[in-house]
């Protein structure tokens, strides 16, 4: 079993906020801090919304993408 330890939540649970809030929130913290790993929970629907929003998002600031499966 493999371990990955997450520090920027993106709190896709939480009911009060949207797919674009939740990705906002998630670019801001990586914009700040310039690293880290961010938890999403692939079974909630503000993933699908939310991701390719960061992924748009992110495409020409210099941030990285890993798959941690793959690490």
């Amino acid at each position: 079993m493999q371990v990955s330890l997450w520090d920027i939540d993106a709190q896709d649970m939480a009911a009060n906020l949207s797919a674009e809030q939740s990705a906002q929130r998630v670019l801001t913290l990586m914009l700040l801090w310039r690293h880290g790993v961010i938890k999403f929970h692939d079974t909630q629907d503000k993933v699908r919304g939310a991701l390719p929003w960061l992924l748009k998002a992110t495409a020409q600031s210099g941030l990285g993408w890993e798959d941690c499966e793959v690490l």
